[in-house]
């Protein structure tokens, strides 16, 4: 009734008084096990480990048994002991006739593919359907397996696996095809990739996972040269169609990149603004990425507008002091406050970063812009030596 009431507490207090008022009870086993299963329940992992021991060690024919001994095994995982939880659950599915036999050998293969032992733990996996081939466990076994062979770097096994689980027409089929098309996108097999999502777009145009594989075609189709221009609209549709997925503001940095490399600045800057103006992009990891973007689009438009630029570019200087092109995003800024006849603040940001910079044209620019603010602020021997330097970082540009 206490457990029933919501009363965890209460009703592991009534047992374990059981246990230590009544200790020859017939009900002693089953209140060893309630026992154990409301420490579980409370997260008391530590104390809960003991109680199952404790029930198997005194009552090892008592029906609850095997049960205990898988729950041990996964009290082991949860306390991060591996080579116990491993062991355990290896002996629990051993037991002949078990129900959750096949469950165990599941976890142990879990056990090692959480410490990213992925070779053994796709074996395991694997060997699932040799011993227990009825297994309802079957397809998620196998999209398990492909995804160890695909962390070991064993792409083709790793195809092969999720292969198995389409071919079994499991419920993780449309999952399994998703990590096809993946697998291949990172072996570079682009239009292969892109062939594959579009076979299981339309086979399962029904699945949860159909934003996941709709957009992972778009970032396939992007990487194609002669595709890539298609794809700005497609990425934008994508963010509209599925504004609370998880892909929506990589697809909106993608488009915003994608229109940029093509000279479509008003677009870039568009799909920027939607990207920062969403409350889930806060403290998105391409949040950097896209500031930058957005100032460079207002910097090179075809009447720039510094206002803007520079806006953005502040906020990236300021929010992100360890953002790997911070330089460059340094050197943008103080170019926007040259525009904005700024001369002596635009220097003072752009020479410390000077020896800073990697890139021949980021080097070239940036000189041939401390040029400017030299001559600006009538200093003619330090212009005359930036623009040398600009000269020397990259001899054929065109500037």
């Amino acid at each position: 009734c206490l457990y029933d009431a919501g009363d965890k507490a209460g009703a592991l207090t009534v047992h374990q008084s059981l246990i230590r008022d009544f200790p020859k009870s017939d009900a002693l086993p089953d209140a060893y096990y309630s026992v154990g299963v409301l420490q579980e329940e409370l997260k008391q992992y530590p104390q809960a480990l003991a109680t199952f021991q404790a029930l198997v060690q005194k009552y090892p024919k008592h029906p609850n048994t095997s049960e205990c001994r898988l729950r041990t095994g996964q009290l082991y995982l949860r306390l991060r002991r591996f080579p116990q939880a491993a062991q355990t659950f290896q002996q629990v599915a051993a037991i002949r006739g078990y129900e959750k036999a096949d469950y165990a050998l599941l976890l142990q293969a879990q056990t090692y593919q959480v410490q990213k032992q992925y070779p053994r733990a796709g074996q395991i996996y694997e060997s699932l359907r040799g011993r227990f081939p009825k297994s309802s466990y079957l397809g998620y076994a196998y999209l398990q397996a492909g995804k160890c062979w695909y962390y070991a770097k064993q792409h083709g096994r790793a195809i092969g696996d999720f292969r198995q689980v389409i071919a079994m027409k499991a419920p993780q089929a449309d999952a399994a095809s998703y990590w096809i098309g993946f697998t291949m996108l990172e072996q570079n097999q682009v239009q292969a990739a892109v062939n594959e999502l579009q076979r299981a777009i339309t086979a399962y145009r029904k699945s949860t996972h159909l934003p996941r594989l709709t957009f992972l075609r778009l970032t396939g189709l992007n990487r194609l040269p002669n595709q890539q221009k298609g794809t700005i609209p497609l990425l934008i549709n994508f963010a509209k169609q599925y504004p609370k997925h998880e892909d929506a503001p990589r697809a909106l940095y993608l488009a915003a990149l994608t229109a940029y490399n093509f000279n479509e600045l008003a677009t870039a800057q568009q799909q920027s603004e939607s990207f920062l103006s969403r409350a889930d992009t806060a403290k998105h990891e391409l949040r950097p990425s896209v500031l930058l973007l957005a100032g460079e689009s207002y910097r090179n438009a075809a009447k720039p507008d510094f206002v803007k630029a520079e806006a953005h570019l502040q906020t990236l200087v300021r929010d992100y002091p360890k953002y790997e092109n911070r330089p460059r995003a340094l050197t943008r800024l103080a170019e926007c406050l040259y525009q904005r006849k700024q001369f002596a603040q635009a220097n003072q940001m752009l020479t410390p970063i000077l020896p800073q910079l990697k890139t021949p044209i980021l080097k070239a620019e940036a000189y041939q812009l401390q040029g400017r603010l030299a001559t600006a602020l009538k200093n003619p021997t330090t212009a005359i030596k930036a623009y040398q330097q600009s000269i020397a970082a990259l001899p054929k540009w065109q500037q």
